[in-house]
């Protein structure tokens, strides 16, 4: 079992937990307060909470030094203590942790952050204080940040703010750029170049309006975020790699993260275009991708429970998650953590996190026992449960995503990863990097257009995503939603 993700990470492309704010309130607030009882820390955690915190070298349970956190979930005010917060504001420096920050222009589309954003600075002192906030905050917390786009799904919430075209998105997003340019405090952390667009020709449009910040010696941001289609469609993606490596953008870039895509394959993709990419064009170039689905997961009562490489000989990877166990039953329950206890035919794979559990950590509750309201529920578990679970599901995510990587190397591949023509998608790739004139790459691209387009999809309710504001991911097994469900339960306990 693996306790150091370092020691495999090799040279993949590197997956980043979108930390939930929930989650890290348990690491910061045990800090400094008993947050948690002392009698319900489970027995084997001998570092305590702080051992869930993954992002801690020396006392996490497991250790992987790279994760995501969004401004949007964020209390910005850096003069204000914030102990639930902790996590991240107090960490290992960069380079033994590396935290990629996301401006929250997800609150701006959903209308949370209300302003101005389509004025510029200096128009109105509401969005101008945001602004600002957000870039202090990027600035003081993150080693790579996302500048404050006003991301193309926006126009679906156009009666929140009124931006109700793809190009007011880009409107927006290009005042927000100069605003980081001009007021940004050179090396307090280093800015990603946001690019959407819901098709090529959107997605050149955008590419070319927002690149004039990426140029030239004394280039504004220094490296770059995709999102929308240019992280959901291959054929874009590859194509939009091609047309940077043309324009000479990608030779001092360190990092390239795609927002919010959850899928295994999409792992073994970026792995392939970080290998080609650093063996011809930039040796310390990194590709990322991140998402929430680990924490997001229990919330909607699911949880991880194994990775089989011999289902990722078929058609698309997945995860397999099964619904989450929820029984008074187990509230003295002193066995360790194991699915099969509940579900027999679970294909339980443990993790670091739940070996060091009992059946009644994650089920406390028991029949006639009240809650902190005084109350007795229908939920066998407290709120701690929930942190505790996250952190199974993150182990596992992050598991998944090393192995979907090494299957792949050893010739295990989907169905989904080999042309019709039987070239894996390595050999593919790799011709197009051969050919150095960009109108010979792109038709080489373009000669697999149809296999391509094989290559997409997700499976998670889009409801889902779009309440949570992220990409969805496969699973072998969808949410299951009762009258009284895990999710219902979280609502009731932390709204």
């Amino acid at each position: 079992m693996r306790s150091d993700f370092r020691d495999t990470q090799k040279d993949y492309a590197t997956y980043l937990p979108a930390i939930s704010s929930f989650y890290s309130a348990y690491v910061g607030k045990q800090r400094y307060e008993e947050f948690v009882p002392t009698d319900r820390i489970p027995s084997r955690f001998t570092n305590g909470i702080e051992g869930l915190n993954f992002l801690n070298m020396d006392e996490g349970y497991f250790k992987y030094p790279w994760a995501l956190y969004s401004a949007g979930h964020a209390n910005m005010d850096l003069e204000k203590f914030v102990p639930k917060e902790d996590m991240v504001r107090n960490r290992d420096s960069f380079p033994n942790n590396v935290l990629v920050g996301d401006s929250g222009g997800f609150q701006i589309s959903k209308g949370v952050w209300e302003g101005q954003w389509l004025e510029p600075y200096g128009v109105d002192q509401k969005t101008d204080k945001l602004r600002e906030t957000v870039l202090r905050f990027l600035e003081g917390t993150f080693d790579y940040s996302m500048v404050l786009d006003l991301p193309t799904f926006s126009v679906a919430h156009a009666d929140k703010h009124g931006i109700d075209t793809w190009q007011k998105c880009l409107q927006g997003t290009l005042i927000n750029n100069e605003f980081f340019a001009q007021a940004r405090e050179p090396g307090a952390t280093k800015f990603l170049n946001v690019l959407q667009g819901n098709n090529w020709a959107q997605c050149e449009e955008w590419y070319d309006a927002v690149k004039p910040y990426s140029t030239g010696e004394k280039a504004d941001f220094e490296g770059w975020a995709l999102s929308s289609i240019n992280k959901r469609d291959v054929e874009i993606a590859l194509r939009r790699i091609i047309r940077m490596r043309e324009d000479g953008l990608l030779e001092k870039t360190e990092w390239m993260h795609y927002l919010g895509t959850g899928e295994l394959l999409w792992s073994i993709v970026l792995t392939c275009f970080q290998r080609n990419l650093r063996e011809t064009v930039n040796p310390n170039i990194t590709l990322s991708y991140d998402c929430a689905s680990p924490f997001l997961a229990t919330a909607y009562g699911t949880i991880y429970t194994s990775i089989h490489t011999e289902h990722l000989r078929k058609g698309n990877w997945t995860y397999k998650m099964i619904k989450a166990i929820d029984d008074k039953k187990y509230s003295t329950d002193t066995r360790v953590f194991d699915y099969n206890i509940h579900y027999p035919d679970a294909k339980w794979e443990p993790s670091v996190i739940s070996e060091l559990l009992e059946m009644k950590d994650v089920c406390p509750y028991g029949p006639g026992d009240l809650n902190k309201i005084g109350k007795e529920g229908r939920t066998s578990w407290d709120s701690f449960s929930y942190a505790l679970q996250m952190g199974h599901n993150v182990y596992m995510h992050i598991l998944a995503t090393q192995k979907a990587n090494e299957c792949y190397d050893s010739g295990i591949y989907p169905s989904a990863l080999v042309a019709p023509n039987g070239a894996t998608f390595t050999d593919v790739v790799n011709d197009v990097f051969k050919h150095k004139d960009y109108n010979n790459a792109i038709a080489e691209i373009e000669k697999y257009s149809k296999w391509f387009a094989r290559i997409q999809g997700t499976h998670t309710s889009e409801a889902m995503a779009d309440e949570m504001g992220i990409e969805p991911m496969g699973m072998e097994q969808p949410v299951v939603k009762e009258k009284y469900s895990a999710s219902k339960a979280f609502n009731e306990l932390f709204d």
